[in-house]
Order: C-alpha cells, then structure tokens, then sequence
C-alpha cells in the first residue's frame, strides 16, 4: 500500500545504524550533546537555512505534511545531517488544537493508527528514525503507544523524546520492545530572542557535563540557527562534543 517503508536488512542492519552519520571515536568520559531541529520541510527558505547553515552534525526533523520531502531530506543528509520523521501525535486539548490529519489518537483502533504510522513513515526515505510531535497525551497511554513503538522497532527505527511532557510512557514502553530512544533534555528557544537561546544552549551544555549526554530540541527559525551556529564554534574548546542524535542511543537505557 505504501512505498519506501524502511526495513531491518537481511543481513540485520536496521534503519537507525544504517543512516547514522559515521563519528570519530570519543573518550568515554567525553560529554557529548545533539540538538534536533523540527518543523523542517514546510517554510523552503527555513529548511534551506537550516541544511546549510547548521553544522552537519544537528539532527533535522521532518515535518510530514511539507512538499518534495525526499528532495529535503537527500539534500540535508547530503550536507551530513542525519534526519527525523516528526509523527504528530494527540496533545491533552485535542481537537482544538489538532497537529493534522494524519495524527495519532489514543481512541483510535491499533490498525487505524497503525495505517497512519505507516503514511507518516512512507513520506521520505533514509532517516535514523522519528519524533513525535506534540502527543502529550497519546504518550500517557501505554495502550495506545505499544503497538505503535513496536512497528517501529520492527523496522529498525530510533525513537527521539521531545523533551517536557509529564506523565509519559515513553522509556517503560521503549524498554518492554526494545526499540533505541533518545530523550530529549530541553527546548533551546521557547523564547525567541537571543540572550534566552544563548542561555538554554548554555544549559544544554551544563547537563551534557552533569550526565554525560544532553539532547537539545529547537525550531527552524533564523535566529534559532544562527545562535546554534555561534554557540557551536567554540563547543568543542569547552569540553563537549557535538554528535548527530543517533550518538545519544544510551546505554543507560540499555537499547544498543
């Protein structure tokens, strides 16, 4: 029914290492941080920006419902970024605020989110995996989240937690799978102004050092991407290490 679902090669190679940008070894005590750009693939001048602006290892997620997809993506992966899938999931205040047509609903029945997924899933092709996009509420509900984790896991697919949702079954229900998640730290421009972008990747850097690994999450926005690119000149002279999100996969989780 859709073309281009990603696949766990007959060899065993899933999605999620076969389209991981390569890294340079790293000291295991070398703190290392990923930041996730979202919304890309709908404002062209955005998207463009960001896959030249940014340096290759930001991770940039895909929104599903922009044109010519696969042309962003190939050109963003070409520039070494590796790239999300967002899955737009049901926030708490559904339907007044409604992330598309193809969102993910915790009333749904398993086969009509299931068929949704795989819409979500065929809209470009070489990503490392997906994020979800709001689903404050589609994450509380280990009902609805299960099946969808576990087609994902089938199709070697990493999981990126956008960062603040309470009362999430996001890390039980990745861990009863086993399907590789990163979880998102905090959201690096909530306020659009310089000084409190400045000051959230400031304290991305300080939990990287403090955990030993920090996920950022942001938005395409100009000023979005031209504070990341100050920030990241001098990173690695601080002590940290930028990595591409599919880096961030822990061992705490136990999900190699």
């Amino acid at each position: 029914k859709y073309v281009r679902l990603p696949i766990i090669s007959k060899a065993g190679e899933k999605a999620w290492q076969a389209y991981a940008s390569p890294i340079a070894p790293l000291p295991s005590d070398r703190p290392i941080v990923a930041l996730v750009i979202g919304g890309m693939g709908i404002s062209e001048n955005s998207t463009n920006y960001a896959i030249t602006q940014v340096p290759p290892a930001v991770t940039l997620a895909f929104a599903p419902y922009g044109n010519g997809l696969q042309r962003w993506m190939d050109r963003a992966r070409a520039q070494g970024h590796e790239t999300l899938i967002e899955l737009p999931m049901e926030p708490f205040d559904y339907p007044n605020n409604d992330p598309g047509p193809y969102t993910l609903l915790t009333r749904s029945e398993p086969a009509k989110n299931l068929d949704r997924l795989q819409w979500l899933l065929s809209r470009g092709a070489g990503y490392v995996g997906v994020s979800n996009y709001q689903g404050a509420r589609f994450i509380a509900d280990s009902k609805a989240l299960k099946p969808i984790f576990e087609a994902l896991q089938q199709r070697g697919l990493m999981y990126v937690d956008h960062p603040g949702a309470r009362r999430s079954h996001v890390k039980k229900i990745a861990l009863e799978v086993d399907i590789p998640l990163s979880q998102g730290t905090n959201q690096i421009d909530p306020k659009l102004n310089k000084f409190a972008i400045d000051e959230a990747l400031l304290r991305l850097e300080e939990l990287a050092k403090r955990d030993g690994v920090a996920v950022g999450f942001g938005s395409g926005f100009p000023l979005t991407i031209d504070r990341i690119d100050a920030w990241s000149k001098k990173l690695e002279d601080r002590g940290v290490t930028l990595v591409p999100v599919s880096a961030t996969v822990s061992s705490r989780y136990k999900l190699q």
